[in-house]
């Protein structure tokens, strides 16, 4: 029998019975199209096991580049060396001083230091979700809590979160695994308008320095000698921590939201006992997993559950497989609040362990504890849609009735 196809968008609104399917006799599912040189990995312990592997690299934007025909190459080079800077494209040593910088100023410490102001935020978006009684929760609440909060980490200004936002959706579909050239263009496009408007941000914090995130990363910049790549490298990350800072929270609130309205008896349980928000938020995070898949190439051969896969092809650990793997989670496609111990991947794992995991967590828990306590009657407008990407699970847009509680 062949390999189900993963690269089939038409897997996209429901793809967990198709990893069921591609990983129930082995870890390793291969390409269907053997030139596309990609061996998907679904399994939790491969899964976990690969994150922290030596012999795969996350420099893989000789990947992207492989789609492109050569004009098209040549026009997206600026695009690809950007990308090369991102702390997500990058191993050790380059990765250590920006992780080590980033973890630093997003340490739990710090972050639980930020929620006054994160609950004002919240607050601020619900007030006027309910003077119109109804909201749409990606656009509404979703996208502009945890926007808004690295943007203004990162120096940017929140009234400019509409075109950080355009800017973000075009590099999401990128990274999503889109073949499409104009795709490229787009997001080569987008990334040079966003490093532009960090070029600018950077300026301003030169001439008035302040004490949030885009100091710590011109500090580690300064005391690494060099090491991290000077300005071209800072103002990349910018990019990608804009970009990653509130993409993978936006998801989460979205496909949190989208769970709880299907389960108005868990509303009612978490409304008279909030304790329960934590292992909420967790199974969130393994049943609609926010990161599908993350990609990592091959250095040296490798020997994965019998399957030997070549120097120089691209491994795509699928997150979401491995969280329904029922080796590891009993009743896996079942949505389960009170599951525990739930040893997800739903941050990834290893050096590239999502630094935000804590933000995005306190993010969540803010928007999504207020949503429920302030309004009583939480109601779908519209089917649920799912965005057209392989590697980030997100809600186009999900519209709600609200009416505020007696």
């Amino acid at each position: 029998m062949s390999p189900p196809n993963l690269h089939d968008p038409s897997i996209l609104q429901d793809p967990y019975p198709v990893y069921r399917q591609a990983f129930a006799s082995s870890a390793v599912c291969p390409s269907v199209d053997p030139s596309h040189r990609t061996w998907f990995v679904g399994r939790h312990a491969e899964v976990q096991s690969l994150l922290r592997d030596p012999r795969l690299s996350s420099n893989r934007s000789t990947f992207l580049a492989h789609r492109l025909p050569p004009p098209v190459l040549e026009a997206a080079t600026p695009l690809l060396r950007s990308l090369s800077h991102w702390i997500l494209f990058k191993d050790p040593p380059e990765h250590t001083p920006w992780r080590r910088t980033i973890n630093a100023a997003l340490s739990r410490r710090l972050v639980v230091g930020m929620l006054p102001a994160i609950e004002q935020l919240v607050e601020h978006l619900l007030d006027a979700a309910a003077e119109r009684g109804r909201m749409e929760v990606v656009t509404d609440l979703a996208y502009p809590l945890p926007a808004t909060v690295v943007a203004q980490m990162l120096g940017a200004d929140p009234a400019d979160s509409e075109r950080l936002r355009r800017w973000s959706q075009d590099i999401a579909r990128l990274l999503g695994g889109s073949k499409a050239p104009t795709d490229f263009l787009h997001a080569h496009q987008s990334v040079t308008a966003m490093t532009e408007y960090f070029r600018e941000v950077l300026t301003r914090h030169r001439a008035e320095p302040r004490d949030d995130l885009l100091a710590a990363l011109l500090s580690a910049t300064a005391s690494e000698d060099g090491e991290t790549g000077g300005d071209e490298a800072l103002l990349s990350n910018c990019v990608g921590l804009m970009f990653a800072g509130h993409e993978t929270t936006t998801n989460l609130i979205g496909n949190a939201v989208g769970i709880l309205l299907d389960r108005p008896a868990l509303v009612q349980r978490l409304r008279a006992d909030p304790s329960g928000w934590d292992r909420v938020i967790e199974e969130v995070l393994r049943f609609e997993s926010p990161v599908q898949r993350v990609s990592r190439v091959s250095t040296t051969p490798l020997e994965v559950d019998g399957s030997r896969i070549p120097a120089g092809h691209r491994v795509v650990m699928v997150l979401a497989a491995a969280n329904r793997d029922p080796r590891v989670f009993a009743q896996p496609d079942i949505f389960d609040p009170d599951r525990h111990p739930n040893p997800h991947l739903g941050f990834g794992y290893g050096i590239h362990l999502c630094s935000g995991a804590a933000l995005a967590r306190i993010e969540a828990r803010a928007a999504l504890g207020a949503l429920v306590e302030r309004f009583e009657d939480l109601q779908r407008l519209g089917p649920v849609e799912w965005m057209p990407n392989f590697g980030l699970r997100s809600i186009r847009e999900l519209p709600i009735s609200v009416s505020p509680r007696c």
